[in-house]
This record gives C-alpha cells, sequence and structure tokens, in this order.
C-alpha cells in the first residue's frame, strides 16, 4: 500500500466506506485516486487526493470517459473534502450520489449496451453500483455464472 494512502486513510478514519459510498472489501480495496491527473501534472500528494476503492475508481473512469463536465464535478466536492480535511459530511455524500444518479440517467442507454447484458435480463445501472458499493457484486457475478453452469 503507497505511504499516501495509509496516511489519507488514517487521517480521514475510513473504515467501510471510501468517499464515493463504496463499501471496502477483500476484492474491492482502497486506492489513491489523483484527482488532477499525472499526465496534467499532478502530483501524488495528500491536496491531489481522493480515497476510492477499485470498483470506486474504475466506475469514475467510466464516467470521465462519457462526461467530464460530471467527472470534474464529482472530483471538486473530493477536493472540497480535501480542504475541510476531514471525512465527506452526509451533505457531500448525498451530492456526489447526486451526481452519480444524474450520470446514469443520462447514460442509461449507452452503459445498458456497454454491457451486453442479455435481452432477457434488465439492466439497473444504478443497481449495479449498489451491489458493488455494498460488495455483493462478486457474489452476484459468481451465482449468474452457477445458474448459466446448469
Amino acid at each position: 500500500m503507497k505511504y499516501i494512502l495509509k496516511i489519507m486513510i488514517d487521517k480521514y478514519n475510513v473504515s467501510k466506506f471510501d468517499w464515493m459510498h463504496y463499501r471496502i472489501t477483500k476484492i474491492n480495496p482502497m486506492t489513491y485516486h489523483h484527482i488532477v491527473k499525472k499526465e496534467h501534472g499532478g502530483k501524488e500528494t495528500f491536496a491531489n487526493g481522493a480515497l476510492l476503492t477499485l470498483f470506486a475508481q474504475q466506475y469514475l473512469h467510466l464516467i470521465e470517459e462519457y462526461d467530464l463536465l460530471i467527472y470534474k464535478e464529482i472530483n471538486e466536492i473530493f477536493l472540497e473534502i480535501n480542504r475541510q480535511g476531514f471525512h465527506p459530511t452526509k451533505e457531500q455524500e448525498k451530492r456526489v450520489e447526486e451526481k452519480l444518479v444524474e450520470f446514469e440517467t443520462k447514460y442509461f442507454q449507452e452503459l445498458r449496451k456497454r454491457k451486453k447484458v442479455g435481452k432477457h435480463e434488465k439492466f439497473n445501472p444504478t443497481m449495479e453500483r449498489q451491489y458493488r458499493q455494498e460488495g455483493q457484486y462478486e457474489k452476484r457475478k459468481t451465482k449468474r455464472y452457477a445458474k448459466s453452469q446448469k
């Protein structure tokens, strides 16, 4: 684990959820997210970091692919959290959640196509994210795989 990540986890007293409210698990470990990317001159510093799990980080970069404005707005909330110097408030968690719902509402059809779900299976990106947040994503995939093998 990166030294900066350890310091941030201790400072922000993170134990169960990251800044996008994803549950921290063995299969979904905590990662360091560069708010300003390395390729744009972003350093690996306390002020430029956000505490995200692996799934949250992947989802945030999916948002970046589709809607740079929403991506930047979420990163602005992360900068705000860094300036205050403590764990996200309920209001900040709510604002992040609103941005995620805005993204999912706007790009529902594209996300559905990208997921390549079967015609009999309904894809709900909000539920997919909720499963990942609750740490149940791998369990669901395993159950679905077991059913397909019967």
